[in-house]
């Protein structure tokens, strides 16, 4: 009972006043997760939300804040810090606003729990979070990681911390906005613009000497371009999801099409089980109006160096048939179809 709860701006006038008004509510002690969607006023400076989150500061492991914008990063910070058992966080359509002097970035004091194992940044500013995670006296290490879109000012700061933590990461999903630096790897500029520290350097992929097709062979040949040496951080995926792998409301500007074979191709996880692209078509036909090379991704996703995969899926938003998009990918991967490893589903 009560395991969960959500403010909303439908009750945010009346719940708060049931959990801190005498006689106080027996609510709190049994809430593990806890949302505030939409409801700014419950965190402006004239209401005192420091005591409503008193409430449940030893219970919440679970926290949920959506379609907000704070005052100033601080205000966020103050929210996440009040939970000291947090295992999940999630933030998506969270801004704040920019702060004069020290206030918004004070990491010194202000640390992200130990215990958080799963990190949701969706349309926020990942830029400040990322920086705020540097700044952390000790990296927190986070195995579960749901990021994005990235826009161009965040890559310096997000991407380096991702590829720190890369060998812990289990979990991961990616989506890209549509900007126009397609062809730039957002890790080549991290090295330029914020060298990792000398005790941790990045080892250069060795080379295939075998002569025999690679993932990283193949993805020179396609694309003319290296792997990126960054991304093989990630050693230890068990799950990747792609966003934004085909959107036909962006089919021009869409830089997964760009960043999903790079990624397959650098990527070192031999454990990687569930690997998910998320698309968006009006129909199966508009599949032809997305640049893909779908003769690289059926070479790869069948190569030995995925052969832990179990589940290959297409997660289908949109209009189109789900039969009539299963019919076109299983005919544009014959070798990841006849392994049986295609797996077809409609976006919730």
């Amino acid at each position: 009972m009560f395991r969960e709860l959500a403010f909303t701006p439908k009750n945010s006038s009346i719940l708060p006043q049931l959990i801190t008004v005498p006689p106080c509510s027996t609510i709190p002690p049994y809430v593990k997760k806890i949302e505030f969607q939409g409801v700014e006023p419950l965190f402006k400076p004239n209401y005192t939300t420091s005591h409503l989150l008193s409430h449940f500061s030893s219970t919440v492991t679970h926290l949920r804040l959506r379609d907000i914008t704070f005052d100033d990063f601080q205000c966020l910070l103050d929210i996440i810090c009040a939970f000291p058992h947090l295992q999940s966080l999630k933030l998506n359509h969270v801004f704040w606003g920019k702060s004069e002097g020290s206030r918004g970035m004070d990491g010194a004091t202000r640390l992200l729990p130990k215990s958080v194992t799963s990190l949701e940044l969706k349309h926020t500013d990942l830029q400040d979070f990322a920086s705020w995670l540097l700044s952390h006296p000790s990296l927190p290490v986070v195995p579960h990681m749901d990021i994005g879109p990235f826009e161009q000012k965040d890559i310096p700061y997000a991407g380096k911390y991702m590829s720190l933590i890369g060998p812990a990461i289990t979990r991961l999903s990616y989506c890209f906005a549509t900007v126009e630096f397609q062809h730039m790897c957002l890790f080549k500029l991290i090295s330029k613009l914020m060298p990792l520290p000398e005790n941790k350097p990045i080892i250069p992929v060795a080379p295939d000497l075998s002569g025999s097709p690679t993932p990283a062979s193949q993805y020179k040949l396609c694309f003319g371009l290296p792997i990126c040496e960054h991304l093989a951080s990630f050693i230890n995926l068990r799950y990747l999801r792609i966003d934004g792998f085909m959107d036909i409301t962006s089919p021009g500007n869409t830089t997964a099409t760009y960043w999903a074979p790079r990624i397959l191709a650098s990527v070192k996880s031999p454990g990687l089980e569930h690997l998910l692209f998320g698309v968006v078509l009006s129909r199966a036909g508009d599949m032809d109006r997305c640049n893909v090379k779908w003769g690289y991704f059926d070479f790869v996703l069948s190569h030995e160096s995925y052969s832990g995969l179990r589940k290959v899926e297409f997660e289908v938003k949109g209009r189109a048939q789900l039969d009539s998009v299963a019919d076109l990918i299983a005919l544009r991967l014959p070798q990841v179809s006849e392994l049986g490893l295609l797996h077809f589903s409609k976006a919730e």
